[in-house]
């Protein structure tokens, strides 16, 4: 898939980076081996699924689908999924868990509310600096957020109220202080074959193909 891509704090001088550099090149290309047919093969057969189970029509987006491959793509690379900030067990849960982590760089895949933009950057952050009061069980250098472009959301069929790759650029100025770690925000531009219609919630062939 194309990318649009932001840098935070020198990021893009830092991850080029000897012990940097290698890993993030693997979050790129697992990007880029990201095709749209497996994207809406894996659509179609979610819907075959539901229809099967005698659901209704609730599926609407390929977020799950983006999910899937990223995740595939990364552990294939050796990347660690879901991997705790902090060793206390009291802090085992989601909120504060990383998506993916590997050597020195942590990622955040954000498809979710607009809502939790903020929490999603500062997961990275925390796993960037040391804390007196809670010991580390990942500490990492950089961070790198993958979300959704506005066209991803719209012809990816998104919720609404789901948070977008200019939300996330939006607030790394306000939120310098607290963002002080390298950070990087990838957004996956919109499809270019198909798009989800937003009524149907069907997939329909992009007419410029």
């Amino acid at each position: 898939m194309k990318i649009r891509v932001e840098y935070h704090r020198g990021a893009g001088s830092i991850v080029n980076e000897p012990n940097l550099k290698q890993d993030y090149e693997e979050i790129l290309s697992s990007l880029d081996e990201i095709r749209e047919s497996e994207l809406l093969d894996y659509f179609l057969k979610q819907k075959q699924d539901e229809k099967a189970a005698g659901k209704k029509n609730y599926r609407k987006s390929i977020s799950d689908a983006l999910n899937f491959f990223i995740r595939e793509n990364l552990e294939n690379q050796g990347w660690q999924k879901e991997p705790k900030i902090f060793k206390n067990p009291d802090y085992e849960a989601g909120a504060w868990r990383l998506d993916f982590a590997k050597n020195d760089i942590c990622v955040e895949v954000a498809f979710n509310h607009r809502e939790a933009v903020p929490h999603n950057m500062l997961k990275a952050v925390l796993s960037t600096e040391g804390n007196d009061m809670l010991e580390k069980e990942y500490i990492s250098q950089i961070g790198v957020i993958i979300t959704a472009t506005k066209e991803l959301k719209k012809t990816g069929n998104f919720d609404n109220a789901a948070g977008t790759f200019d939300d996330y650029v939006e607030l790394l100025k306000p939120y310098s202080f607290f963002i002080r770690c390298p950070m990087i925000i990838i957004g996956l531009e919109g499809l270019e074959t198909f798009y989800i219609d937003k009524k149907t919630k069907l997939p329909v062939r992009s007419t410029s193909q």
